[in-house]
């Protein structure tokens, strides 16, 4: 019987394909003075990606790691000084990751983890906004975060999901965002807030829900948490220290919540089905609860 030495087993399973990292291609551009750029495309089945870096400026850093994914792509665009990007695919193929910063000590981290065909776009602007993406066990989802301003904070988690939008935009300074589709199937977040400290939370589980929430002014503070089928929830708040919560839980409700003035304070909980409710505060200090 014939044996194979270890060096013509190595050369046999190499030859075989599949098994190794193979066409992957990684372009890095630096100008300027003390960047950190870093691109790892090895491990079994990492195939046919691509990663892309450009860095300007000063001491900008840039990570990328794709293992285990195939048809995939990494770009990141740095400029100005002490900006730090960090993207991960692992496992699953077809995904886009795409970071661009301008500015100072803003941070972005985008982590792809066994997605099919999914998305995620990050701009960031001025000083030290920070956006966190988290993809994992899913396809077809897409998270966009667009901030400006200063010291903003943005996170999306799209866990065991599909189909599903979520867009962040944020501008003024030290709002914060969390867009959290877990067990979510087909729906749709938007956060978008102009001013200062505000809080905003969009959560969502189960199919087909659309939720909305608009802040302008300081301090305001917004949920929006939706389960089972089909619910749209729309918050608009113009003003400071406002409160509005909506809780949908059943089939196919619509809430709708806005607020104009200072400290007023709105909380709707739907369950069952086809239940609407639209709440309208003009004014300081008003209170109201809608339970159906």
């Amino acid at each position: 019987m014939k044996t194979l030495t270890p060096i013509a087993a190595a050369l046999l399973l190499a030859l075989s394909g599949g098994a190794f990292a193979a066409g992957n291609t990684a372009n890095l551009s630096q100008t300027g003075d003390g960047h950190d750029a870093t691109v790892d495309q090895t491990g079994p089945l990492t195939q046919d990606n691509l990663v892309d870096q450009d860095q300007s400026g000063f001491f900008n850093d840039a990570h990328a790691t794709q293992s285990a994914t195939q048809n995939s792509a990494i770009f990141q665009t740095q400029s100005d000084a002490f900006n730090d990007a960090y993207a991960l695919q692992y496992g699953g193929s077809l995904n886009t990751s795409d970071t661009t910063q301008s500015g100072y000590f803003n941070d972005a981290k985008s982590l792809q983890v066994w997605q099919q065909g999914s998305v995620v776009i990050i701009n960031q602007t001025d000083i030290g906004n920070d956006a966190y993406v988290l993809q994992a066990f899913g396809s077809g989802n897409s998270a966009d975060i667009d901030q400006s301003g200063w010291f903003n904070d943005a996170k999306v988690l799209q866990i065991v999901a599909a189909d599903n939008s979520a867009t962040i935009n944020q501008a003024g300074g030290f709002n914060d965002a969390k867009v959290s589709q877990v067990f979510s199937f087909g729906s749709t977040a938007l956060i978008d807030q102009d001013g200062f400290g505000n809080d905003a939370r969009a959560k969502q589980s189960g199919f087909d829900h659309d939720s909305v929430i608009i802040q302008d002014g300081w301090k305001n503070d917004a949920l929006t948490d939706q389960s089972g089928v089909g619910h749209m929830a729309n918050i608009m708040q113009d003003g400071s220290r406002n409160y509005a919560g909506i809780v949908q839980s059943g089939f196919n409700h619509v809430a709708g919540v806005t607020q104009i003035g200072a400290k007023n304070s709105a909380y709707v909980n739907q369950s069952g089905l086809n239940e609407m409710a639209v709440v309208s505060q003009i004014g300081d200090g008003n209170n109201a609860v809608v339970m159906q």
